[in-house]
């Protein structure tokens, strides 16, 4: 066997040289195709999938659409606290007051939350069956509106 004169330890001359494969980028059409589909995917709201809210619908589909009404319910109440930090814009005391005790509001849901649903699993159906996801987002929705009807009346502009 002759290997290649002044390599220690090299390839026979008879062997196949073998390269490693080209990686050769994908095309371009495909790629803007490929993006174009998870860009449209990830712009599609979820209320437009196949899933419609009904109380006599399959239990993933009650504790989904109890989840939007808490994650709604949460929006507006991040809205009704824009508005109430708005009214009260002028006074820092105000502000500062305001800003204490949506941290002590959000500290009393949680521990709420945490009272109704005592479950130390991450799977909180482990504990209570398949309906609690549903009764905890409904849960946490209440709370919310509760919080944005305290907003909405305690915090309005002092005249």
């Amino acid at each position: 066997m002759i290997l290649f004169p002044g390599v220690h330890g090299g390839t026979p001359r008879n062997a196949p040289m073998t390269r490693p494969p080209l990686l050769l980028p994908p095309s371009r059409p495909s790629c803007v195709a490929a993006l174009c589909a998870i860009w449209l995917i990830a712009l599609t709201p979820v209320t437009a999938m196949a899933i419609e809210c009904k109380e006599d619908g399959t239990q993933f589909e009650r504790n989904f659409c109890a989840t939007l009404a808490a994650e709604r319910a949460e929006r507006e109440l991040d809205a009704a606290l824009a508005a109430a930090r708005q009214r009260t814009a002028i006074d820092p005391n105000a502000q500062t007051a305001l800003t204490a005790a949506h941290l002590a509001w959000q500290a009393f849901r949680d521990a709420a939350l945490a009272a109704a649903f005592p479950c130390y699993h991450d799977d909180i159906t482990v504990c209570f069956g398949e309906d609690t996801p549903r009764q905890h987002a409904l849960f946490r929705a209440q709370l919310a509106r509760e919080r944005i009807g305290h907003l909405n009346t305690e915090w309005q502009q002092q005249k």
